[in-house]
């Protein structure tokens, strides 16, 4: 299913990029990266959304996310002024879950619709921040930098588009969260066998990567391993 999505989004992005600033990744299944044009509009989004984000400096510095895969894009192009080439970042790809939920949430209307707002049990003026670093507690007393992909007040929001590997953890991993017993009913949590993991391909964007830790976040084992995505064969929850 994840995989049929893919392919459904880049043929679709395939045709929209007709006429607009892109070029390709590399590699057999590549993907559709869009650059801003000098028309000031971005492919990769609703010319109303785009334009919402560059009225708000908050909203605008999402866009300072490097792409984690840039050996797997062209290389950008120096300015038309001989300006130093702009670097890719993780919202012009078309695979990006945070451009998907930016065009949504920053389209004019959206967040003073009563119908969103009932929807969500939204309440205030309160305006969504993009990149929320929650610095999720830890046992250890210690804190990770899970990057929240949406905070609009008392509502945290994550995005996933193509991603297939974020209902599983290992369990020793999450145990080392302070308050999971009483966010989580443990005993109603399924158990399964995890799959070893898969060496990952440079095809395979930023939003299929886990979040960073903290330096000094959890143990430096535990935190690779998390980076890594290879928790082996250990039970998750």
């Amino acid at each position: 299913m994840r995989g049929e999505l893919r392919r459904e989004l880049c043929a679709r992005n395939r045709l929209w990029a007709r006429g607009r600033a892109h070029v390709e990744s590399y590699g057999a299944e590549s993907v559709i990266v869009y650059t801003a044009g000098d028309d000031g509009r971005h492919g990769n989004f609703f010319d109303a959304s785009y334009k919402a984000i560059k009225a708000r400096a908050d909203w605008m510095r999402r866009f300072d996310k490097i792409h984690a895969q840039v050996r797997s894009l062209p290389k950008a192009e120096s300015g038309p002024n001989g300006e130093p080439a702009r670097r890719w970042r993780e919202l012009d790809s078309s695979m990006s879950s945070d451009a998907l939920l930016m065009n949504i949430f920053c389209a004019p209307g959206v967040l003073d619709s009563a119908v969103v707002r009932n929807a969500l049990g939204m309440d205030g003026e309160a305006m969504p921040v993009f990149g929320w670093k929650a610095r999720v507690p830890l046992a250890s007393g210690r804190f990770d930098r899970t990057e929240v992909d949406m905070r609009w007040g008392g509502l945290l929001v994550e995005a996933k588009l193509t991603e297939g590997d974020f209902q599983t953890r290992a369990a020793r991993i999450v145990d080392g969260y302070r308050d999971f017993d009483a966010v989580f009913e443990r005993e109603l949590l399924p158990r399964v066998e995890l799959r070893a993991a898969r060496r990952r391909t440079a095809v395979e964007f930023a939003e299929e990567f886990m979040q960073e830790w903290e330096d000094e976040a959890v143990d430096e084992d535990v935190a690779r391993e998390f980076q890594a995505g290879d928790c082996g064969a250990s039970a998750g929850s």
